[in-house]
């Protein structure tokens, strides 16, 4: 007995193409180890490669470019983000000590924070160089992956990773953000406890933070609000657009 298929549905999938005829090499750190890309690709998303690329400071299409000061895992990363849409994952060492309990809970809650370190710092990397390559969109992507982690991980950032982040990053970062919120509202003091003195934490940092609780007690939660209405938030709680960057190519998200 001959069966009757039901008409397959269409599907409509946002899949953008990208021209890969244009490949070109990228010389990048100082021992310039070498990576291929393609134009189009590097084009739409990064407006330094754009301008770079173009026909006013670029004549031949097959130069090769040079990131000098980029380090080669960083930009691997970086290209990681552009072609595959995804950022980087916490290491295996690390998903294993945050899903295992066997361990004791001293060593798990150790290995963790030292682990985390390092996988932070990798993503706050990745979030500088995108920017820096005044690629929004991916920058943004890497905000996210921040702030997804900052749920699943037991989090203090520590003063390795706020003297990073207010050393090389400007007064607009929104790594500055993400490390002034996590004081102010996760954190709840710990911090202070972490780095043995608040003296070790950059100035700027303090005052951000001073600022950011100036403006809970009188703006937020008012002369007769209530403060734990306010504090004791996960940044995974706020609108997405608090911790991106936007510009006209990049509007506001929603």
């Amino acid at each position: 007995m001959l069966g009757f298929r039901a008409p397959m549905k269409r599907i409509d999938i946002d899949i953008r193409r990208y021209d890969l005829s244009q490949p070109f090499d990228v010389l990048v750190g100082p021992e310039q180890k070498r990576f291929t890309v393609h134009h189009g690709m590097m084009a739409h998303h990064s407006g330094f490669f754009r301008a770079a690329r173009s026909s006013r400071w670029n004549q031949d299409p097959q130069a090769p470019m040079e990131l000098i000061d980029v380090e080669p895992w960083e930009f691997r990363d970086y290209l990681q983000l552009v072609y595959a849409r995804t950022y980087i994952e916490p290491r295996g060492e690390l998903r294993d000590y945050i899903n295992d309990t066997q361990h004791h809970p001293k060593e798990r809650f150790s290995a963790i924070c030292k682990l985390g370190v390092d996988h932070y710092m990798a993503l706050f990397k990745l979030q500088m160089l995108a920017d820096r390559l005044d690629d929004l969109e991916s920058a943004n992507l890497v905000m996210d992956a921040i702030v997804l982690f900052g749920d699943k991980h037991t989090k203090t950032l520590g003063l390795t990773l706020t003297t990073f982040v207010y050393e090389f990053t400007p007064p607009n970062s929104p790594l500055r953000k993400i490390v002034r919120d996590t004081m102010v509202y996760e954190n709840a003091g710990r911090h202070f406890i972490d780095v043995g003195s608040p003296d070790k934490l950059p100035h700027e940092l303090l005052l951000d933070v001073a600022k950011k609780h100036h403006h809970i007690k009188f703006e937020q939660a008012g002369p007769h609000g209530t403060f734990s209405n306010v504090y004791n938030k996960r940044l995974s709680s706020f609108p997405k657009y608090r911790y991106h960057r936007h510009n006209d190519d990049h509007p506001e998200c929603k």
